[in-house]
């Protein structure tokens, strides 16, 4: 989990470095803090207990925990997840998704619309910002 007060990029690659080297994952799952109502998180920044970063901060952890991972060989895909191959992407019941219209938002989010072909958004975060209003296409891979 990314994201947490007084994390730096330091202290959260030695623990991306720390995760593949003891573990060696298959897949792995990169979330930002969730400082959500009704949650723990939510409940110590009430009492002031501690204070998120802020979004320049934990976007930029976002593109290097990406960054770091696709360099150690794994798939990024969807928002937060990663595979070390193919066979290693989750399936996120494929009967439901096969049949219903979902919404994905973000880089490397998926969509589907009318039970239709699986679309991925964009994995960059400059091309999935950019996109809007320059008349690109803010979905692909690329």
């Amino acid at each position: 989990m990314y994201g947490l007060a007084g994390q730096t990029e330091s202290s959260w690659m030695k623990t991306l470095e720390a995760g593949c080297e003891l573990f060696s994952p298959s897949t792995s799952r990169a979330i930002s803090s969730p400082f959500t109502k009704n949650t723990p998180f939510w409940e110590l920044q009430a009492k002031g207990e501690i204070t998120p970063l802020d979004e320049e901060k934990e976007s930029s952890l976002f593109v290097l925990t990406s960054a770091f991972l696709e360099e150690k060989g794994y798939i990024h895909y969807e928002v937060s997840n990663f595979a070390s191959g193919q066979e290693n992407l989750c399936k996120h019941k494929p009967e439901l998704l096969e049949t219903c219209s979902y919404l994905g938002l973000g880089p490397s989010a998926h969509f589907c619309q009318d039970g239709g072909s699986m679309v991925e958004r964009s994995a960059t975060m400059e091309r999935y910002c950019h996109a809007p209003g320059t008349g690109q296409n803010a979905c692909g891979g690329v």
